[in-house]
């Protein structure tokens, strides 16, 4: 009940401001309480910056008076508008310079150090932070995988030694716009890294790992006969021992059943990833059958290259009661929708 007096009151007030009569017009009462004398003189918004030295505001009329007092709050907000710029001029100068004193701490740390590790967005974040340590010698990890800009921004002044650690004939830099990769030939090659451009266009000095420790030798000849004609097997590998249940340790699998048409994705639109139900059904059933065989769920390995075929082939393991396990980053680009070489590890006995 006290709200709807509260507005009743507030539409009183409202209709008695409208209906109460012009100060120049007013009872001779109303006049004398505010001051307003006979001959009053008027004072529009664009005279009150002159108006208000020349004249005595008690000679103004009721007009008047409001176009200085509008004029007297524009120049007061003004002043706290302006002393609130300062204010937070000088607050971003005091953490600009609190920041400059963390980071030079930091540095002179890092500086105490034998070997400094980091991601290259840890770089670029810490550019400040790691290049006030004056680092010398730079080595880049997985070189052949990096953009040539996220090279080129880590050769900062002082970096006497760069050392490129990678292989230019696998996995190249990801860049989503095909008309900027290679393969679409328009010449923008942005996903040749500064590893590949150096050591094929510049012919500058490697060193080649010719033996190899994780394959069978019979995988091994995959990449033996088509990109490392060099490549040698450690002893012990060939020492791995067969799979169980199955003839041969690699096989390649065909089929003739197309994919599926687009999917509606988990939040409404459409999923454009590739997705095929036949060899998710065969994959399934592979599976299965080598659990049957003694293996544990954990040496048991799906990779896929589509975020499309990973969501319903992880979906597809649930329902017959395999736990899945997914590295983060494989569960971000699912999230996503990102198309990407997922891994699905089963981690639990299937019923």
């Amino acid at each position: 009940g006290g709200k709807p007096e509260k507005r009743k009151g507030r539409r009183r007030r409202a209709r008695q401001e409208e209906d109460a009569p012009d100060c120049d017009t007013a009872v001779p009462e109303l006049r004398q309480y505010l001051y307003l004398p006979a001959n009053a003189v008027a004072l529009s918004d664009g005279e009150a910056l002159e108006g208000c030295a020349l004249v005595d505001p008690w000679r103004l009329t009721f007009e008047g008076r409001k176009a200085l007092l509008r004029l007297i709050r524009k120049k007061h907000n003004e002043s706290l508008e302006l002393s609130r710029m300062r204010l937070l001029q000088a607050i971003e100068q005091v953490t600009m310079d609190l920041d400059e004193l963390r980071t030079a701490g930091k540095s002179c740390f890092l500086r105490e150090q034998d070997v400094v590790g980091c991601t290259m967005t840890g770089l670029g974040k810490y550019r400040r932070m790691i290049s006030g340590a004056k680092p010398r010698v730079l080595m880049l990890e997985e070189a052949a995988e990096i953009l040539e800009p996220h090279t080129l921004s880590a050769l900062w002044h002082g970096i006497e030694h760069v050392i490129l650690i990678g292989d230019h004939k696998q996995l190249r830099p990801k860049v989503a716009a095909y008309e900027l990769q290679c393969d679409s030939g328009q010449g923008f090659d942005m996903d040749r890294s500064l590893f590949e451009r150096v050591v094929e266009d510049r012919g500058a000095p490697t060193s080649v790992l010719s033996r190899q420790y994780r394959m069978h030798p019979h995988i091994a000849d995959l990449v033996r006969r088509t990109i490392y004609p060099a490549l040698t097997d450690a002893e012990r590998t060939g020492q791995y021992p067969g799979v169980r249940g199955m003839a041969d340790r690699l096989s390649f699998w065909d089929h003739r059943v197309g994919e599926d048409g687009a999917q509606a994705d988990a939040t409404g639109g459409t999923d454009k990833s590739k997705c095929n139900t036949e060899e998710i059904t065969r994959v399934l059933a592979l599976a299965k059958y080598l659990l049957q065989n003694g293996y544990r769920p954990d040496q048991v390995t799906v990779i896929t290259a589509y975020a499309g075929q990973t969501r319903k082939m992880k979906q597809a393991f649930e329902e017959c009661r395999f736990r899945v396990s997914m590295s983060d980053r494989d569960r971000e680009e699912l999230a996503n929708g990102e198309d990407a070489i997922a891994a699905i590890e089963g981690n639990a006995e299937a019923a």
